[in-house]
């Protein structure tokens, strides 16, 4: 600028740069440098008219301003925006190297895409993304722009481009810091989730090892108190209960098992109000009631707090109707509730626990009947060594018998040469030998048959005996030798000769109750086999014993 042309204007026009620099450092916002810079250019100059034009963004969006023109042309102006930058700005324009196109003259307004007394065009390429047009019509004064106004005009336009730029830059930057932002945003949350899922995953991680730990020790155990007592340890460790109990109610064994911890206090467990309190646990699910091998957590609080000690959660389970329990937990340790992932956790363990605790039910069962069963076997071996004494016995007798005979065939055909001194020797011979035996044999044969000393037992007739068998009130028992059966027996008798009756009365007749009715008979001319038998049955405790009196050969049948 020539200053020695006119120094006011020459202070002015500089005034003027600097007001407009000033106001255009502050901007970061192209459109608001444009609507900041075009009255600012036009009122030092008196420029009754102007425009600019903006193309911003990799979407070409446009923005156009107008100040001094009429509605009209200014909507000419909008709408032949686009054409008129793309004449200025083709596709595939760089901006690098470029400098301002400035055009002046009246020659402007025969333009048809430009208004009709547009004095002065600049184009602005401010970068490959924003290219601007800013237009100046007529003076206020009617004169045209002279060197000075052309280098004032020239200067505001280069500071307006430096704004542009630098509103570019700065938007572009914010644009690139909100990005940054939102994907930082994007990353923390990513973050958080992923330290969230690596919480639950270590929840999950630190419940699996528990279930894991749990089904290892409690599948282990043989005794149902150790299989509650394990239970119980392993769901307060997992969900950090400071204390509670299981109690397990066994209708089918008449008993009730509880194992404890941190209860402070003693409880009387078989007392009717605890049996009812934890009932009133199942009672209050109603139709939840857990069923087989199922369980289910409380949540009537009345029922719950009825339960002794000091309740805070109580889980009811039933590994069928007749064995059912409560596991109850006291407070946390750390405070506050427990959560449904917590009681969730508790439900898992307690399937593996009913399943741990009914074969360690089953075991015990298994366990108490193989003891019955060794000591029946015992049992069974004590008789079976009875019975095969008495069979030596019985051959011993036997032999004896046949020496008796013979000695008695021989003496017989002696008859006539017995003397006194034979019948004295044979009898002492006879007395002596017993009571050899008798000292020999702990069993030993009496000397005079207990039938003969006992008092004579209830009597009743056939006709009447076989009634009462018919009406079952009665067993007939036939006590003859094993020989006498071939002439058959009385209809539904059960055969107990006298020298098994031990064995077979094991066998068969133990398990009838004692107030059973037994009907005896079977006596020979020499033996009362019926009292006999009816003597050991009351010796068992049966006192309902009766003897068939008189002869039932004509209602023998042989069996097929």
């Amino acid at each position: 600028m020539d200053m020695g042309r006119d120094p006011d204007r020459t202070v002015f026009h500089l005034k003027t740069l600097y007001e407009v620099v000033r106001e255009l450092a502050r901007i970061r916002d192209t459109r608001e440098a444009l609507r900041i810079f075009l009255p600012m250019a036009m009122g030092p100059l008196g420029i009754v008219s102007g425009f600019a034009v903006l193309r911003q963004g990799k979407s070409g969006e446009l923005f156009t301003l107008a100040r001094g023109l009429d509605s009209e042309i200014e909507a000419r102006l909008s709408a032949g925006a686009k054409a008129l930058l793309i004449k200025f700005f083709p596709p595939g324009f760089k901006s690098l190297g470029a400098e301002v196109a400035t055009l002046t003259g009246r020659h402007l307004g025969r333009n048809e895409m430009l208004p009709d007394n547009i004095q002065a065009l600049f184009a602005l390429p401010v970068d490959d993304e924003i290219h601007v047009l800013v237009g100046f019509g007529p003076r206020l004064s009617g004169e045209g722009f002279g060197p000075d106004e052309k280098e004032l005009l020239g200067g505001l336009i280069s500071n307006l481009l430096t704004t542009l730029r630098n509103a570019g830059a700065t938007g572009r930057a914010l644009i690139l810091n909100e990005e940054l932002q939102r994907r930082n945003h994007d990353l923390e949350r990513a973050l958080d989730e992923a330290r969230q899922a690596h919480a639950e995953t270590d929840v999950q991680a630190f419940r699996l090892r528990a279930l894991y730990d749990a089904s290892f020790e409690m599948s282990g155990l043989g005794e149902p108190e150790e299989v509650l007592l394990s239970f119980l340890l392993t769901a307060l460790g997992a969900v950090g209960g400071s204390g509670g109990y299981v109690a397990f109610l066994d209708d089918e064994r008449g008993e009730t098992l509880v194992r404890d911890r941190g209860m402070g206090r003693e409880v009387d467990w078989q007392t009717p109000e605890i049996r009812s309190a934890l009932l009133g646990v199942f009672v209050s699910l109603k139709d939840r009631i857990p069923q087989n091998m199922e369980s289910r957590w409380a949540t009537d609080l009345e029922a719950v707090e009825r339960l002794p000690g000091r309740p805070g959660q109580a889980l009811a389970f039933a590994l069928d109707q007749r064995r059912r329990g409560v596991l109850v937990m006291g407070a946390k340790i750390g405070g506050g509730e427990y959560s449904p992932e917590e009681q969730s956790l508790c439900v898992s363990l307690s399937s593996m626990f009913m399943v741990s605790l009914d074969n360690a039910l089953r075991f015990k069962t298994i366990a108490r009947l193989n003891e019955g069963l060794t000591q029946r076997n015992l049992e069974l071996q004590r008789t079976l060594d009875q019975l095969t004494s008495a069979r030596q016995e019985i051959a011993l007798l036997q032999r004896a018998k046949e020496a008796i005979l013979a000695a008695v065939r021989g003496g017989h055909r002696r008859l006539d040469r017995v003397s006194l001194h034979d019948v004295l020797f044979i009898t002492i011979s006879s007395v002596v030998l017993a009571v050899l035996f008798n000292y020999a044999n702990p069993s030993g044969i009496p000397l005079i048959p207990p039938a003969l000393l006992a008092p004579s037992p209830e009597t009743v007739d056939v006709d009447q005996a076989l009634a009462e068998a018919t009406n079952g009130s009665a067993v007939i028992v036939d006590a003859r030798p094993q020989e006498l059966l071939l002439a058959g027996s009385l209809p539904g008798s059960l055969h107990v000769p006298l020298p098994l009756f031990d064995f077979i009365y094991t066998m068969r007749l133990a398990p009838l109750p004692a107030r059973t009715r037994f009907l005896v008979y079977g006596r020979t001319l020499s033996s009362h086999y019926d009292t006999e038998v009816a003597l050991k049955l009351k010796a068992m405790g049966h006192d309902n014993v009766a003897v068939i009196d008189g002869p039932v050969e004509s209602r023998l049948k042989r069996k097929p």
